[in-house]
């Protein structure tokens, strides 16, 4: 049984920072007291559908402690990656049965060498790995109110009267099916919380910092957020919005908020805050605008800029499948540059009409890796037809030193001499029109070259002819003459 951490969103941190918890290795983060393996006749209680015997997970020894550093730099690099959607987006349902009264969470194999992250009141504590040539069991069982025991008595959830459990199916790094339920448990484990300085006021939580933490999680109803110790506040009336939106909790109008300071070195939680939060909002999981004022013109397609999106996202779609790539708070990109890249690139076929979808993305108020929320999205169908090239160049004056030509030749590139080189399309020729004949220019880079002792001090004018060859979707109509000067003192 392999073990390992992932982040969904912000919502799964790894859990060598997880307060209170051991380092996690081998098959479960608490093997000591969570790990269950019972019998078919009770496995026959849990879930009709299973009569085979349920085998614990194979043990694994903990790592000396020079494994450990190993382990945290493997938990981190995955903790870097995100899922493709969030729950709102997955339709595949992890067969699974909690049965509530003992406790016992009862997991079916999903697949070959799928990944089951096992998340009670948003903490991931554990994990189901089926490898057929492994052997591994078919089911994996874990009672989940030992599991909330152990979280109360480390401090890391406080005690509550019903918790979240959440499943996460992953193929690799992709999300493909979740589950999920509620427990109701009167836990008698006892909280260890040391008071710290918190407040919400007008939507937005505020904290003062304190000595000896190294990292600080907040946890919106069991979705844990991650920060470092340079935050003093959150935006939570929007962070609370982007978690409904993107499905990792549901609109309740009350939420609880809770406040974690964590010393890695000693894996302890320096202090613990809570406060119960009333806020009524009226978004939904999945909620999505329609983006709208699509014009295309000279290949250039633009659209009314979405307020609060952080990037957008284009998804091509023709009849080989989709081409999806992303650009930065741009409400217009350059479609027949992309397309000409695209097909040279044996991504897309060439052909005469395109779809295109464009996604406005905003991505979490906490952490940079979250899940992508798509707000609003727009289809625009159109026409390829190839637009004139958009060369756009000016000349400008470079300068140099008189001493240093008298000792060898000097050169300059294009870009010293010229602006606008990159508003081209196609590959770009220089030709010398005029100037000095010790200035010389390479005829496919544009670079210039001064020949040694062969100007005296004063400024210098040429004039060049550039032109650009085009692509598949731009002509090579791009000709134009630049006139640049060069200051010799």
């Amino acid at each position: 049984m392999k073990a390992f951490t992932r982040r969904l969103g912000a919502a799964i941190v790894s859990v060598a920072m997880m307060a209170g918890l051991t380092q996690m290795t081998g098959a479960a983060a608490f093997a000591d007291e969570t790990e269950t393996s019972v019998p078919s006749s009770s496995v026959e209680e849990t879930t009709s559908e299973t009569t085979k015997e349920t085998k614990a997970p194979k043990e694994t020894k903990a790592p000396e402690e020079t494994e450990i550093s190993e382990t945290e730099k493997e938990t981190e690099a995955s903790a870097s990656k995100k899922a493709k959607d969030g729950p709102a987006q997955i339709t595949e349902k992890v067969d699974a049965f909690l049965n509530k009264e003992s406790g016992l969470l009862t997991i079916k194999k999903y697949g070959n060498e799928i990944t089951i992250d096992i998340q009670i009141a948003g903490v991931v504590v554990d994990q189901y790995f089926y490898d057929e040539d492994e052997g591994d069991p078919d089911i994996y069982v874990i009672n989940v109110k030992d599991a909330i025991d152990k979280l109360i008595k480390r401090g890391d959830i406080v005690s509550q009267s019903t918790y979240s459990i959440w499943l996460f199916a992953y193929d690799a790094e992709v999300m493909v099916a979740t589950w999920n339920d509620k427990i109701t448990y009167e836990s008698k484990a006892p909280t260890s919380i040391n008071g710290l300085s918190a407040s919400i006021n007008n939507g937005i939580l505020k904290w003062k910092n304190m000595k000896g933490i190294t990292d600080i999680f907040v946890l919106i109803n069991d979705f844990r957020c991650v920060f470092y110790t340079d935050r003093t506040s959150l935006q939570l009336d929007k962070e609370i919005d982007w978690l409904i939106q993107s499905g990792y909790i549901e609109n309740t109008g009350s939420f609880d908020v809770r406040l974690l300071f964590y010393n890695e070195k000693t894996n302890k939680n320096v202090a613990v805050w809570t406060q119960k939060y009333e806020y009524k909002t009226t978004v939904t999981a999945g909620q999505k605008d329609t983006l709208t004022g699509f014009s295309f013109s000279n290949g250039i397609l633009t659209w009314d800029k979405y307020q609060g999106a952080d990037e957008y996202r284009y998804i091509y779609t023709t009849p080989e499948g989709c081409v999806e790539f992303w650009a930065f708070d741009e409400n217009r990109f350059d479609a027949n540059d992309y397309i000409s890249q695209l097909v040279r690139d044996k991504s897309l076929n060439a052909q005469s009409h395109y779809s295109i979808t464009i996604q406005a993305i905003k991505f979490g108020y906490t952490d940079a890796f979250d899940d992508p929320l798509i707000m609003a999205e727009g289809t625009y169908e159109y026409d390829f037809t190839v637009a004139p090239n958009p060369l756009n160049v000016s000349g400008k004056t470079a300068t140099v030193k008189n001493k240093k030509l008298k000792k060898k030749k000097q050169t300059l590139s294009a870009s010293k001499v010229m602006s606008g080189l990159g508003t081209a399309r196609g590959k770009l020729t220089f030709t010398k029109v005029s100037g000095n004949k010790n200035i010389k220019i390479n005829a496919g880079t544009g670079k210039i070259t001064i020949k040694k002792k062969g100007l005296k001090k004063k400024t210098y004018t040429v004039k060049v002819k550039v032109k650009a060859a085009g692509n598949m979707g731009y002509d090579p109509s791009g000709v134009k003459e630049v006139t640049f000067k060069i200051k010799v003192k």
